[in-house]
């Protein structure tokens, strides 16, 4: 798999992400070690989890970074991969009350480096935000984790875009490197339902503002839910549910998935390829983040981070809008 760095840091990662979010829950520990060592095999070295993963099992552990932790352990990988954890998500006794404090904070991120046999994490994100906290504050608390070797370098999901610009800002004036990425909802797909979903659980996508801020600041995206649930492929199959044809069945989806059986039929391409490439041939760095359910799918997960979509292609999906 093609492999790229992280603008900005010295962390050389692979062109897809593995999200890992349903290891020890939807994803038992012998399929989930299957799909570790086949991503590995297949040269992915990016994986992609957080502390909240698996806690809403019964036994309440973060089963996911577990899973990852022993796997690399057992297989005596440390150096050759890069761990992407997040921290900060809200309790989910308590859902949506915030926990961007250095209390919890410090307490996700024990675990996490507990979990996954580590010493410091790679690249370690905020899974949400608190407004009444100051930007400042966060930045501050971020840095000293850096200098006490905790993790490398830092990043947020599920911020504002104004929240984001104050952050790069502040971290300009204090002359700290700041937020090295961001990783928000986007994908191919418009999903019609995006604007009430990040005001119910505090989840923010990639709209046209963003868009041009990532555009104008350069600051690399790793996009999660990044397949739109597999919209297009579903649309494909006929396998739509409900809810899935009430976010993703739209005209803009709809003139896009004529536009990918074209280039599909003409290229040799499935839509899936098709889907998680487009994201990356846009002006500013993007890491699409996905996961799959057996090592099988890993084919296509690796043939997105190979395939480059031809430029006329690229000009006919962008005609139609790029959110």
């Amino acid at each position: 798999m093609k492999k790229q760095v992280i603008n900005g840091t010295d962390l050389t990662v692979s062109g897809q992400c593995l999200g890992t979010m349903p290891f020890g829950s939807a994803t038992d520990r012998k399929t989930a070690y299957a799909i570790l060592d086949r991503f590995y095999e297949l040269g992915g070295n990016f994986i992609d989890t957080a502390n909240i993963y698996g806690k809403w099992m019964p036994e309440g552990a973060n089963i996911s970074e577990r899973i990852i932790g022993d796997w690399k352990r057992e297989n005596g990988l440390s150096d050759e991969l890069v761990l992407l954890t997040k921290g900060g998500h809200f309790d989910l006794n308590t859902p949506m009350c915030p926990r961007i404090t250095e209390t919890d904070l410090r307490a996700d991120l024990e675990e996490s480096l507990d979990a996954l046999q580590a010493d410091c994490i790679d690249l370690y994100l905020l899974h949400r935000d608190d407004e009444n906290v100051p930007v400042a504050e966060i930045i501050d608390l971020m840095e000293e984790l850096v200098r006490e070797g905790k993790i490398r370098y830092y990043g947020a999901s599920n911020f504002r875009e104004c929240r984001m610009e104050e952050a790069v800002a502040y971290a300009k004036a204090k002359g700290v490197r700041g937020f090295s990425v961001v990783s928000n909802q986007w994908s191919m797909a418009t999903d019609s339902s995006a604007s009430d979903e990040t005001r119910v659980n505090g989840m923010y996508h990639v709209d046209e503002s963003y868009y041009k801020w990532h555009e104008r600041t350069g600051m690399p995206l790793l996009p999660y839910s990044s397949t739109a649930h597999g919209a297009f492929s579903k649309m494909k199959q006929g396998t739509l549910t409900e809810q899935g044809s009430a976010a993703y069945v739209n005209p803009r989806n709809e003139k896009l998935f004529a536009l990918l059986e074209e280039e599909s039929a003409e290229e040799g391409v499935n839509l899936y390829v098709l889907a998680q490439a487009y994201l990356r041939k846009h002006p500013f760095q993007v890491i699409p983040v996905a996961g799959v359910s057996s090592p099988v799918q890993l084919s296509d997960f690796v043939r997105a981070a190979e395939y480059e979509i031809p430029d006329r292609w690229m000009q006919r999906y962008l005609s139609l809008g790029v959110w």
